[in-house]
């Protein structure tokens, strides 16, 4: 049996043409049928499965995702009879963390492979991340070499240790700092800037 929200979710009018229809839950409902197996065994060796999320097919074919609240039902013996469950569509949710994973994607690129030095720091003058460009403008061979190695930004960074107090005050007011030029120290201590 299916109700009319399991018959609409896989694109079918009522739960009846879904009974009529599908004939193999396996091959015509899941988009990869080794996940059906997969629930299968699942279900075999435990009482219930939680948020098993799978990827379905609709009456049309198109994939959407699912995550499934299922369990067995025993018969006399032990024996089990059938399955039972709820799945709910979760396609957006699952379109929105793709999304999200090629932004990161996107960003980790530009981050990586600009020429410009880019930094996280804590207020108290420790760097948090920093890109390889940052660290090749301070002479360190990597940006963990920078990370692990500048334990104070504001005396082995700055030439000047006042004017890290400057930008951090403005930072803190304005909420951002630009072109806001300063001479600094690299690894072996060269000054620029």
């Amino acid at each position: 049996m299916a109700n009319l929200s399991m018959a609409r979710l896989f694109g079918y009018s009522s739960p009846e043409e879904l009974l009529s229809t599908v004939t193999d839950i396996g091959e015509q409902l899941y988009a990869d049928p080794a996940d059906r197996e997969k629930m299968s065994r699942l279900l075999l060796d435990n009482d219930h499965l939680e948020n098993f999320e799978v990827k379905l097919l609709t009456k049309n074919k198109d994939i959407i995702w699912g995550n499934g609240k299922h369990t067995h039902r025993e018969g006399r013996k032990g024996i089990i009879r059938y399955f039972e469950g709820t799945i709910k569509d979760v396609t957006e949710r699952k379109k929105a963390e793709e999304e999200l994973v090629l932004a990161q994607r996107k960003f980790q690129e530009i981050f990586d492979n600009t020429a410009d030095g880019i930094y996280q720091s804590t207020v108290e003058g420790r760097f948090i991340m920093a890109n390889a460009s940052m660290a090749r403008i301070f002479g360190y061979d990597s940006t963990d070499d920078l990370i692990h190695s500048v334990t104070d930004i504001t005396t082995q960074i700055y030439a000047n240790p006042e004017e890290r107090k400057k930008m951090s005050s403005q930072l803190l007011r304005e909420g951002h700092v630009r072109d806001y030029e300063i001479q600094v120290l690299t690894k072996s201590k060269i000054l620029f800037g």
